[in-house]
């Protein structure tokens, strides 16, 4: 276990002493990944656009909207916005494959060209893209198993209660027997979902080891199943996550911070002028009593200052994802191509 450690370290050093090529290869990456999102969903939100202009659509209330998060009423904009979430996701775990494919390959010790990973591979996008979808389907399994225990147990909770004379102590016996049962159908739910994803995972892995991509989407998912069957390398990941895990917690903590600050003042700054009007349309959203904690929080620091602030927050926040960027992403993905060939693959 401490040589897998030992070597895992020794791999991430890979990343830093490629860096220059590491952190262009990630910046063409990354715009490659948010220009294959924006093809995949440019048809859904083109539908979305056509649909706004045809329909009476307030623009000022949608701007609320958009700011405050709340959902479009309208269920024919909700069904495409969904559609686009589920394309960005699709193209965002692509992101992470081609970052895998430059990390297996600095183990090899090699260099792939700029401009040489998979973003023109046809056939290696169509594939990332089915099995992704078979990915998700496993994923949704627990899922929908919990919603089908819970609604179940609702239903026989509510058997129970029209059989029974209701009585403060079967009340009390019942709800906390569904508040126990449900913790606990959620606790299996939650375990299960994370056994899941750590099958599937290094099925990405294995589709960027068959260099003649010859093998079906569900090959891939089978072939990850069958390396991840010993429970001896289960324990040995969970130990790598359990040592990374302090670094990731912080940097996230970090992020959050910054990102939360300067959301929230950006937010103020975009609505402490607003007119009656747009103040009683607010009062209709969820988001409500969120504006009237950014009307504490901010209504009596002077404009002047707050301006400053929003600058310090934007410069502070826009630093330290560069910096993110620069040392920290991508080394989370060479961790895992490390396990792979290290521990998967023995």
């Amino acid at each position: 276990m401490l040589t897998l450690i030992k070597n895992i370290f020794i791999d991430v050093f890979y990343v830093y002493k490629n860096f220059l090529h590491w952190n262009l290869s990630k910046i063409i990456i990354f715009l490659w990944s948010m220009v294959l999102w924006f093809l995949a969903m440019f048809p859904f939100l083109l539908i979305i656009f056509l649909y706004w202009y045809f329909v009476d659509i307030n623009l000022k209330e949608l701007f609320f909207q958009v700011i405050y998060n709340s959902l479009w009423s309208d269920w024919i904009v909700n069904i495409f916005l969904y559609i686009t979430k589920f394309l960005f996701l699709i193209a965002y775990i692509y992101w992470y494959v081609l970052l895998a494919h430059l990390s297996i390959n600095y183990l090899k010790g090699k260099k792939i060209k700029y401009l040489s990973n998979y973003y023109f591979d046809i056939s290696k996008i169509k594939k990332h893209f089915s099995i992704t979808f078979f990915n998700i389907l496993l994923l949704l399994v627990p899922v929908i198993l919990f919603l089908v225990l819970i609604f179940t147990l609702v239903l026989i909770v509510w058997v129970e209660e029209s059989k029974n004379f209701i009585t403060l102590s079967s009340i009390e016996w019942e709800s906390n027997f569904f508040t126990i049962t449900s913790l606990v159908l959620f606790l299996i739910s939650v375990i299960s979902f994370i056994y899941i994803l750590y099958r599937i995972c290094f099925s990405y892995f294995v589709f960027i080891d068959d260099t003649k991509n010859s093998k079906r989407s569900l090959d891939y998912i089978k072939k990850s199943f069958s390396l991840t069957k010993w429970w001896k390398s289960l324990w040995r990941f969970i130990i790598i996550m359990l040592i990374i895990s302090p670094f990731i917690f912080i940097i996230q903590l970090v992020w959050g911070y910054l990102e939360n600050e300067t959301s929230q003042l950006n937010n103020y700054l975009a609505v402490k002028d607003i007119t009656p009007e747009e103040e009683e349309y607010l009062k209709t959203t969820v988001q409500y009593t969120y504006y009237q904690s950014l009307i504490l929080k901010y209504s009596d620091i002077p404009d002047k200052e707050l301006r400053s602030m929003s600058t310090k927050n934007d410069v502070s926040f826009l630093l330290f994802s560069i910096l993110n960027f620069i040392f920290i992403y991508g080394v989370f993905t060479m961790i895992l191509s490390s396990f792979y060939k290290r521990e998967l693959l023995k």
